[in-house]
């Protein structure tokens, strides 16, 4: 596992020689001597320091090309005998993995993509690394020098697009000096931008992120490392996907909780491998999507993608805007047979009307929904002391289905109707809220919450109770209208439609023990406008 990892946003670090002394001393006699131990310790220290880090600036004339517009000097001083490895990530409006060059006022539409390669009619913008001379020259990952290179890694002695996910491009495989005279390993950064002749006037501004892990052999760094138990070197909900699926699968106990983080916004979430042989979450949802909107500027403003949502580009804009392209929205767009509608409404009341598109469709107690008798009594940490299993147990954010599906699936009042998208499958709509890799679960008599309690039929105490411990429910309770049903409740949507007004849901009740696994007509939560959870499964 990483032991130590430096972060080069300037960090100063402290050294300390630790030095213990133990002196034995035997009284001295003409066949006896004198036997003295000295015992010195020197931990291991390392850090990572670089200049020049917000100074890389240029003027550039639309249509040409401009190499070394900066110069970023990185050193790394580390006394670890098996040497260290140097990450770089896009850092950009502190978020991971946003490669941009971006202009705060232009909007998205125009910003600076990075790449490899130069194309006349598109900007972009590309870094490279070189070594320093000196006693402790580190190896640029991907040279001629590496002979740690895996097939497929990026030259990074040569221009290459900025990482979107952390990416090794410097080590060590032995120690370097340490202290206030040290000379350390150096390497520097530039950085080449192309302008084509179309790209609109602005001052475009991206970052990246240096990290130093040690010893070099350690596990490959990723955005998401995690202080919480982990599976096969997975830290990240997004870390799983179709390819790796089996192995991790194959990795885990059953029953057992590994903590996870969601790439968006670094929350942590408890997940298992079930009965049924599929990874569920443990836990509700809590994804702020009011934190996504463009709006939106604090230093915890959340970015969603298609790379960390799943969900299309389209669906999460036209969620999170309004509009697509430069076109305004008409949703749902992405299924045949749908009655095309465009949201609207401005509040979540009891008239059953939407919340805004700019709110995100997500209603708790920071993003002015309407009808809360006491605003400060929702927050999503809240633990809902009931609740039982391996998961956090906390309330999470209540969505209405506009937003549960990521804006693929959104339409006015009560009085609109849907048609089922896909009459041949309880899959129904595909894109959803879930980290990109996870999905909502399907409903029905034949859906997964259904076939996941068929599988604790001969559990102890009784059926419900194992099904209650093994999914960790959360009576976080519903809003329809008015907020209800915290502590006795949970209502939890699914990805199934159910009728022309209703999508299927996951409804339990603590009160009477009811179970519902397909709910719709039968409990008013059902209906599309109603605030409900969301759980993910992985695809």
């Amino acid at each position: 596992m990483v032991k130590t990892k430096k972060t080069a946003f300037i960090r100063i670090s402290l050294f300390f020689i630790l030095f213990s002394g133990l002196v034995q001393s035997i009284p001295a006699s003409a066949d006896e001597s004198v036997i003295t131990t000295v015992k010195l310790s020197i931990p291991v220290s390392c850090s990572l320091s670089g200049t020049g880090m917000n100074s890389h600036t240029a003027e550039i004339v639309n249509g040409r090309t401009t190499e070394n517009i900066g110069l970023t000097t990185i050193k790394a001083y580390c006394n670890d005998t098996s040497g260290f490895a140097i990450y770089a990530i896009g850092y950009t409006d502190d978020t991971y993995g946003k490669t941009v060059l971006a202009d705060s006022l232009l909007g998205s539409s125009h910003d600076i993509a990075t790449s490899s390669t130069v194309v006349d009619a598109t900007s972009s913008w590309s870094m490279k690394l070189a070594a320093t001379p000196g006693t402790y020259v580190p190896i640029i990952a991907g040279s001629s020098a590496d002979n740690l290179k895996q097939t497929g890694d990026p030259d990074f002695s040569s221009y290459q697009a900025v990482p979107a996910s952390y990416a090794k491009v410097a080590y060590r495989t032995s120690s370097t000096d340490i202290g206030s005279s040290a000379t350390g390993s150096i390497l520097t950064t530039t950085y080449k931008v192309h302008i084509s002749p179309t790209q609109a006037a602005g001052s475009y501004v991206g970052q990246v992120k240096y990290t130093l892990v040690h010893p070099h052999t350690s596990p490959e760094l990723h955005e998401c490392d995690s202080s919480g138990t982990t599976i096969s070197a997975i830290y990240c909900l997004q870390d799983i996907t179709s390819s790796n699926k089996s192995t991790i699968l194959a990795s885990m106990t059953e029953g057992q909780a590994y903590a996870l983080k969601d790439s968006r916004d670094k929350e942590i979430y408890y997940v298992a491998k079930l009965k049924d042989g599929k990874i569920w979450m443990l836990d509700n949802l809590r994804l702020d999507l009011s934190k996504a909107v463009p709006s939106y500027t604090s230093d915890d403003k959340i970015t969603l993608t298609s790379s960390n949502t799943n969900a299309s580009a389209q669906a999460i804009s036209c969620l999170l805007t309004g509009s697509y392209n430069g076109s305004t929205c008409t949703l749902p767009y992405a299924a045949t047979g749908l009655t095309a509608e465009t949201p609207s409404g401005g509040t979540w009341s009891s008239n059953g009307d939407q919340p805004s598109i700019s709110t995100g469709g997500s209603c708790h107690y920071d993003n002015g929904c309407t009808n809360i008798p006491d605003p400060t009594s929702w927050d999503k940490d809240t633990v809902v002391s009931n609740t039982l299993g391996s998961g956090s147990g906390k309330i999470g954010v209540l969505y209405n289905y506009c937003a549960a599906s990521a804006g693929s699936y959104c339409y006015i009042g009560y009085g609109a109707q849907i048609t089922d998208p896909n009459p041949n499958s309880i899959l129904d709509v595909e894109d959803d809220v879930c980290p990109t890799g996870w999905r909502m679960p399907t409903s029905s008599a034949n859906g997964e919450y259904q076939g996941l309690y068929n599988e604790y039929a001969s559990d102890s105490p009784d059926q419900l109770t194992a099904f209650r411990i093994a999914l960790s429910v959360v009576y976080s309770g519903y809003k329809i209208g008015e907020y209800g049903g915290t502590g006795i409740s949970a209502s939890i949507w699914s990805a199934t439609w159910a009728s022309n007004y209703e999508m299927y849901s996951m409804v339990a009740d603590s009160n009477n023990n009811y179970l519902n696994m397909s709910a719709k007509s039968s409990a008013p939560y059902s209906h599309r406008v109603s605030g409900q959870s969301v759980r993910c499964l992985v695809k």
